[in-house]
């Protein structure tokens, strides 16, 4: 084992030395992000706010979900890729430019046609059909599991490395919420009633109920 300097993975609340947790991304799961770019012309692969690499469902082929301000038409766009199961990208788009201002980004992942969903300032941007199959594990394990904030990861941080990252985003990240939950639900309508509001009162923004 040994993620910190050969010390090994349980010493910090893992569940055996080389290994953290078991815990994937996939349906059932909601990501608050709020942020700012600062950037008018994005270029090149696009400026990723969150980027996730792990092991999918049916093998050690990696999948990955991400949330970038794309290249061209800055418009904001998710999308979780499962090549393991033979599946494809289930795609969210802002369907507008992103900005320059300060905004509260919120995905969904949920099964069902069109359950899955894409907020701007708790303002629904789009939809789309996820697969049930389509996953990414977040088990930390030695061969799996690596997240970039702020830019993509590259390929060789997978394996038990650092999580390399590049294509970062250019702006300012200023909290992050991650909530996974069982049996495909996710936040009850009070919980996101309390979040909006605590975001208002936090950075004095004005999100619609």
């Amino acid at each position: 084992g040994g993620y910190f300097g050969g010390v090994d993975a349980d010493t910090f609340g893992g569940i055996s030395a080389t290994q953290f947790n078991q815990h994937y991304l996939g349906t059932g799961f909601t990501i608050y992000i709020v942020c700012k770019s600062d950037e008018t012309n994005v270029t090149g692969g696009g400026d990723y706010l969150i980027d996730f690499r792990g092991n999918g469902l049916c093998g050690g082929t990696t999948n990955r979900f991400y949330i970038k301000v794309n290249a061209g038409d800055e418009h904001l766009k998710c999308n979780l890729l499962d090549y393991s199961c033979g599946g494809t990208g289930s795609e969210l788009n802002s369907g507008e430019d992103f900005g320059t201002g300060h905004h509260v980004v919120m995905v969904e992942l949920r099964i069902g046609t069109n359950e899955s969903k894409l907020y701007i300032d708790n303002v629904l941007k789009d939809t789309t059909t996820v697969n049930a199959t389509s996953i990414v594990s977040l088990a930390g394990a030695v061969t799996e599991g690596t997240m970039a904030l702020g830019g993509q990861c590259l390929a060789s941080s997978l394996g038990g490395g650092a999580s390399l990252s590049q294509l970062a985003f250019k702006g300012r990240i200023y909290e992050v919420h991650m909530y996974g939950h069982g049996n495909n639900t996710t936040l009850h309508p009070n919980q996101k009633e309390y979040l909006r509001m605590y975001f208002n009162w936090k950075y004095g923004f004005n999100l619609p109920a």
